[in-house]
């Protein structure tokens, strides 16, 4: 079961201290303190008294000194738009931030700040914000901050601004101003630390000025994903609980520990009973693939829905002397009535434009009844009304549902109660419907609204709607549907790109934006292999074999046609004899290209090949239609610049240059070959699309970037030289450059999807061949100075930028191309099916290169061969969100000495070699727990002797089942000389 797209979740939380010493009289007007926690799911407060894991000591005691209110709800089943429901106190659809990509808060709006500064309130604001970003993620505008709308903009004098590691502030934490506020300050530390460290530095402030009301809105980035396993709060957790959930426990632990810190901070001022304190999650949390451990029991659904799942959330508030203390409140109440009830605590009038309403008359028990005849929602293909106790919800197409949402068994197709009272629905949608009138824009969800599928699916997963769910009688001027067409498929392949070269993966260095674009649009695996070097990684993908299988185990592609072989013998200091490489891809493997070809695609191959010199073995015999390449090309022809010098099939070289034979032809001279084959495949889709109607096509675009010999634009590169990185770990200008140049040809693509109206009957498919460059252009390879060649132009060019660094770092990951550590082989891997794979979604299935060839055939509903793809797996379920995994295990098989095998099986992973590997601790075998030691830092296989052999047997069955050739003992060996090192000679080409 999988969640709707990672969305922004915000929280409500109003609690604020009054800067006044003990001894003086408190003001009549309060302070007002506001938190909200992100995606923070209803059962996980301890007071509700559904897991007692969950522990919250702080928020429980908030409780019994105020309200927990049972019901209460957001605006919205998504961060920005709840966000803005709360900060403005009225339905963000009457404004038109509908969700997340209608962006920014509108400045006419009038904030909670704004509404209070009249009453002498100073207004500060820390963490999480979203109201003050713009682009739409799916018309292929990457989400932007615009300075115009931060929160200074909106009425708060102070600020600490921002979600992870960066953020925008007036002050410091020691509570100095910023001259050239908004200033940007990077605090690497557990994001709640430092947003709670921010909170005690405005409270700070405000005791210094005595007298004067305050309001802060505290918004803790957490649980919202990324999850981390903060100290000392995860060693705190259930060792037995799945690492998610114990990471959600950490992290609210630590919020509950902020709270702590901030009433204590507020006893000491002498605040504490004039505080107004609200706290209160954003939506609810999020299941499925992309579970952030929060749970919404017993609720049904989840974030991105109107169920109870979705959009009733933690709700708790305390005023001591005003509020009665230790009570619950059964009625429906809302995000939006934290506004209403500060303003009126304020001493305010709350205007009538307002949605939400005073609560603390309710509460008291001044006013009896409920504070709302209804509430209502509308969000993508969904709206809802409440009036207790029955909900009505309607979903794109499918029938109204409506639900007595008093019954404990809550939300589900069988207590749907629309058929036995249509007198109920009709009222309840006459109703929504009018309320509807009133937005921006007016009326309800077009049924055919474009995130309808994802939704519909997402209630027949958590069971709301049955499989065979009735649909809504269609119109007089409804269309038919149009024929099914199988969908467009693109390869969008990198090499030498690192796991961590890219803004999605964590990277503070690189600007990526489209890569960023695309992974805001799709799912971002975060375990997914290659093999170590790049055409043993590309026989996987066209064949969905192990390299094990088709034989081809080093970056041999660029040399003369040669089958597999085990040598006799070997040198008499080598104890083992090792296998060599096949250097082609055998003609027979039927191919991923063939596949698509003879299920009626137009098939195009641009770029590297890397799998075979001679023309048996080029795309064009292995089912590509339409090639631009050249051979032999390890790496690009002529350093990435026109003229590139290839020559056609049957031609002569230019004399005096390198020999390359192949397709591409000359550009404008200094022409990039990035944005040429960017150019060239852009022309593939515009003729298949114009000439080809109805045709749908595949598209290999595999780029000569970012591998060496590390051609750049120099004008870029100088732009590029500008960045640094805050972690400190990457910082090559010349990779930036290249890259940059990457996520520019992605751009246009997505783009050209865009312009064609295509992009939602397309398959885009993003990832490298291996794991970054660590080792190249250093000073030191194998223990052996390099010489700079003055003469090489490129090299020349690289030392000017770059001087002795590495391409890459691929830090936390340890080592790099070229190793079987996972610096060498996890890579990038993004995949965006509109409407098929939710957007902004993340999972860490593990996932093996073999495994692209069926995934994309399942994705395409075509039926992969079983007598070709043996050993690959599709992982479509799991891009599509209805399953957790596809594989439980997975090998690498890299044989050429020293390097040997590697298997996977949950967080485990074991190296196994016949010789130690050079620069290792000796060992044959390394046994690492990626789950707590991502950068393989400790060798557990002697601890562990029975995970290790549990994994070696994975690795003999598939060398048995594959036929794999693998090293034997060298009948020649004498011996190794004393004091020798591991021998690295035979290293595999890089």
């Amino acid at each position: 079961m999988r969640l709707r797209p990672a969305l922004l979740a915000a929280a409500t939380a109003v609690a604020v201290a009054v800067p006044c010493r003990a001894e003086q009289p408190a003001p009549q007007r309060p302070n007002i303190l506001v938190i909200y926690s992100d995606d923070h799911g209803w059962a996980d407060l301890g007071i509700q008294g559904v897991d007692p894991d969950i522990r919250t000591p702080h928020l429980d005691q908030l409780a019994r000194d105020g309200v927990r209110f049972t019901r209460g709800y957001v605006s919205a089943p998504q961060c920005v738009p709840s966000r803005a429901g709360l900060i403005t106190g009225r339905y963000q659809q009457r404004f038109g931030v509908e969700d997340n990509n209608h962006g920014p808060l509108p400045l006419a709006e009038r904030t909670i700040a704004e509404w209070l500064a009249p009453a002498g309130y100073t207004s500060g604001w820390v963490g999480k914000c979203h109201l003050d970003i713009g682009g739409e993620k799916r018309k292929g505008e990457g989400y932007r901050l615009l300075p115009d709308h931060m929160p200074h903009h909106q009425g708060f004098a102070e600020y600490f601004r921002g979600e992870l590691r960066r953020y925008e502030a007036s002050h410091d934490l020691q509570g100095r101003p910023f001259p050239d506020a908004p200033h940007r300050v990077v605090d690497e530390r557990f994001r709640v630390v430092v947003q709670t460290e921010a909170a005690l530095s405005f409270l700070d402030r405000r005791n210094q000025t005595a007298g004067q009301p305050w309001f802060l809105y505290l918004a803790w980035y957490a649980p919202h994903v990324p999850l981390e396993s903060p100290e000392p709060w995860f060693s705190q957790t259930p060792e037995s609980l799945p690492l998610a959930r114990r990471q959600a426990l950490a992290m609210i632990a630590a919020m509950d520990d902020g709270l702590g810190q901030i009433r204590a901070k507020l006893r000491a001022m002498g605040a504490e009973k004039n505080t107004l304190i609200v706290f209160a999650g954003d939506n609810g949390a999020p299941l499925g693939k992309a579970w952030d451990g929060s749970v919404n029991e017993p609720l049904v659904g989840e974030k991105g829905m109107l169920s109870e799942g979705g959009i009733r959330t933690p709700f708790i508030g305390a005023w001591p002397g005003t509020w009665p203390a230790g009570i619950t409140y059964d009625e429906p109440v809302i995000n939006l009535d934290i506004a209403a009830t500060a303003i009126v605590a304020a001493g305010l009038t709350a205007d009538p434009s307002l949605d939400g309403v005073d609560l603390t008359p309710f509460v008291t028990g001044r006013k009896s009844g409920p504070p709302h005849e209804r509430l209502f929602w509308r969000w993508g293909s969904q709206a809802a009304v409440l009036e207790m106790p029955y909900k009505l919800i309607t979903l794109g197409d499918h029938a109204p549902l409506l639900f007595d949402v008093t019954r404990p068994e809550g939300e589900h197709h069988d207590r749907d109660l629309a058929a036995g009272h249509p007198e109920i629905v009709a009222r309840l949608q006459s109703r929504l419907v009018a309320w509807a009138a009133e937005l921006q824009l007016p009326g309800l969800p077009e049924a055919t609204s474009g995130s309808g599928r994802h939704h519909e699916k997402l209630f027949a997963e958590h069971e709301l709607t049955a499989a065979t769910s009735p649909k809504k009688e269609p119109g007089p001027a409804a269309r038919a549907a149009p024929a099914t067409k199988k969908p467009n498929v693109v390869l969008f392949l990198v090499d030498d790109m690192g796991w961590m070269d890219s803004s999605p993966y964590g990277s503070r260095y690189y600007d990526t934006p489209n890569i960023a674009r695309l992974a805001g649009q799709g799912m971002r695996i975060t375990r997914a292999y290659s093999q170590p070097l790049c055409s043993p990684t590309r026989a996987c993908l066209l064949t969905g074999k192990n390299a094990a299988r088709h034989g081809i185990t080093s970056a041999v592609g660029h040399t003369a046609p040669a089958e597999r072989a085990l040598p006799e013998s070997g040198p008499p200091a080598q104890e083992f004899v090792y296998p060599t490489s096949k250097t082609f891809l055998d003609p027979a493997e039927y191919t991923l290209a063939e596949a698509f070809r003879d299920a009626g695609y137009r098939t195009g191959h641009f770029g590297k090949w890397h799998l075979g010199v001679t023309e048996p073995h080029w795309p064009e015999a292995q089912g590509f239609d339409v090639a631009f390449h050249c051979h032999p090309d390890a790496g690009p022809p002529n350093a990435y610049f026109s003229p590139y010098g290839v020559s056609p099939p049957g031609g002569t070289p230019e004399k005096g240059r390198k020999r390359l034979i192949g397709t591409i032809t000359d550009g404008p001279t200094g022409e990039y070959i990035t944005d040429r084959l960017t150019d060239e495949a852009i022309l593939f889709v515009e003729a298949s699309v114009q000439e080809n109607a109805g045709r749908p096509f595949f598209l290999n675009l595999w780029h000569y970037g970012v591998h060496g010999p590390w051609g750049h634009k120099e004008a870029l590169t100088a732009e590029m030289a500008k960045r640094t990185d805050p972690t400190g770990r990457q910082d090559n200008p010349v990779m930036a450059s290249m890259l940059k140049s990457i996520d520019e040809s992605l751009g246009r693509l997505l783009d050209t999807l865009d312009r064609l109206g295509i992009a939602d009957d397309t398959i885009v498919m993003f990832t490298s061949d291996n794991g970054g460059n660590t080792h190249s252009m250093t000073d030191d390879a194998g223990g052996k100075k390099r010489r700079d060649d003055a003469s090489d132009a490129t090299t020349a060019s690289y030392r000017k930028w770059a001087s002795f660094k590495p391409p890459t770092n691929n830090a936390p990951l340890r080592d790099g191309k070229g190793t079987l550590y996972e610096g060498g082989v996890r890579v990038p891997l993004i995949v965006r099916f509109p409407g098929r794979i939710p957007p902004g979604t993340t999972s860490d299935a593990l996932v093996g290169c073999t495994d692209v060839y069926p995934t994309l055939l399942d994705l395409a509903g075509i039926a992969a061969d079983p007598a070709q793809v043996k050993d690959g797996i599709s992982y479509a379920g799991v891009l599509r969100g209805t399953a957790a995994r596809a594989r439980d295990t997975y090998v690498i098989w890299f044989p050429g000495r020293p390097h040997g095998s590697a298997a996977y099986a949950g967080d485990w992973k074991l190296i196994r070699r016949e010789e130690p590997a050079p620069q290792g601790d000796g060992s044959t075998r390394e046994l690492y727990n990626l789950g707590n030691d991502l950068g393989e830092t400790t060798n557990l296989a002697a601890q562990h002797p029975e995970k290790a052999k549990e994994l070696e047997g994975v690795i003999d069955r598939l060398l048995a089942d594959s036929g794999a050739v693998v090293p034997r003992p060298n009948p020649g060996y004498r011996g190794k000389p004393k004091n020798s090192k591991p021998d690295a000679s035979n290293a595999a080409v890089r």
